[in-house]
C-alpha cells in the first residue's frame, strides 16, 4: 500500500511538472506575438519623434518656418497614431501571456 502512494505521488508531481512546462512554453510563444507590436510602436514613436525635431528645427527659419512646422507637426501625430496599435497589441498580449499562467497560481493547483 505504501509503495502504491509514493508511484501515486510521484504521477501526480511528474503531472504537475508537466503541466507547468506546459504553460511556460504557452506563455513564452504568447509573448512572441507581442514582438510585431512593440516594433509598430517603435517605428511610430521614432516617426514621430523625428519629424517633431525637425518641426522644431524649421520654425526658426525666415519666412517659411512656420508653414513648414504644420505639416510636419500634422506628420508627427500621424506618427503617434501609427504608434497607439502597436502599443494596444502588445497591451493585448501582455494581458493574454500573465492570464494563464497567473490564473494557476493563484488557484494554488499541484500541493498547495
Amino acid at each position: 500500500m505504501r509503495l502504491r502512494q509514493q508511484a501515486l505521488d510521484v504521477t501526480v508531481l511528474a503531472w504537475c511538472y508537466g503541466f507547468l512546462r506546459l504553460g511556460q512554453a504557452v506563455h513564452r510563444l504568447v509573448r512572441q506575438l507581442g514582438e510585431p507590436g512593440r516594433q509598430l510602436q517603435g517605428a511610430g514613436d521614432q516617426l514621430a519623434q523625428g519629424l517633431g525635431n525637425a518641426a522644431d528645427r524649421v520654425a526658426g527659419a525666415p519666412l517659411v518656418g512656420d508653414r513648414l512646422r504644420g505639416p510636419l507637426d500634422a506628420a508627427a501625430g500621424a506618427g503617434r497614431a501609427v504608434a497607439e496599435p502597436g502599443a494596444a497589441g502588445q497591451s493585448a498580449v501582455a494581458h493574454l501571456a500573465r492570464g494563464p499562467v497567473s490564473g494557476v497560481r493563484q488557484a494554488g493547483s499541484c500541493g498547495a
